[in-house]
């Protein structure tokens, strides 16, 4: 039994529980950074007649070194994830690109009785990276050269990758090639086919630096 005369038991300060906790919760970006700051508001105006102060004042190393350190961390491993990811999404346009001109070559061959013939230098001719937003513009009057234009192939819109063809009619050399960061390395891609008994033959394609 409590002394008849001894001062009631405080409270915890809510306001002080609430900063700890936030700045406990490091999953939720910038949380931590919340509880910090209330852990300040409540050390500096902390009530007599509540208790926890102790919590608001290690609310306050916790919550912003749980920002700088963990969330950073999680940044560093987030970062170049995303940046794969984004590369890896460029890097589509160049198989789909060689497919079409795959398709395109073979089905000619019904008509003409081989690949068409001709030898390119790389289209569009300035590098991607070169060019405004670091991206090729589409709808360049190179493609309206030959073989393009038999192949019925050219980039309308803006895109990554730069395309050579070369083919003597029996044989065929399609390549695309783009600097995805422009960090002056290239990734690159190759598919060679031939005619086999009048009948197209392709490889795989081949892929150097997929992601470089």
């Amino acid at each position: 039994m409590s002394h008849p005369h001894s001062p009631p038991a405080r409270k915890l300060s809510a306001l002080n529980v609430t900063a700890f906790v936030l700045s406990l919760l490091f999953i939720l970006p910038l949380v931590p950074a919340i509880g910090a700051i209330l852990g300040i508001v409540g050390a500096v105006r902390h009530r007599p007649d509540l208790r926890g102060r102790g919590l608001a004042i290690a609310a306050i190393p916790v919550g912003f070194g749980v920002v700088i350190f963990v969330q950073g961390l999680l940044a560093a491993i987030a970062i170049p994830s995303f940046m794969r990811y984004t590369r890896k999404a460029k890097a589509v346009e160049a198989q789909e690109s060689i497919q079409r001109l795959r398709r395109s070559a073979a089905e000619l061959i019904g008509e003409q009785g081989r690949f068409p013939v001709g030898r390119t230098e790389w289209v569009p001719k300035t590098p991607c990276c070169e060019q405004p937003g670091r991206r090729c513009s589409g709808g360049s009057a190179e493609w309206d050269a030959e073989p393009w234009r038999r192949l019925g192939f050219g980039m309308a819109d803006r895109h990554y990758f730069q395309y050579r063809y070369q083919s003597d009619g029996q044989t065929l050399s399609i390549e695309a090639r783009g600097d995805l960061d422009c960090d002056g390395q290239y990734s690159s891609y190759r598919l060679d086919g031939s005619i086999q008994d009048g009948h197209p033959a392709f490889g795989p394609i081949e892929i150097e630096n997929e992601l470089e």
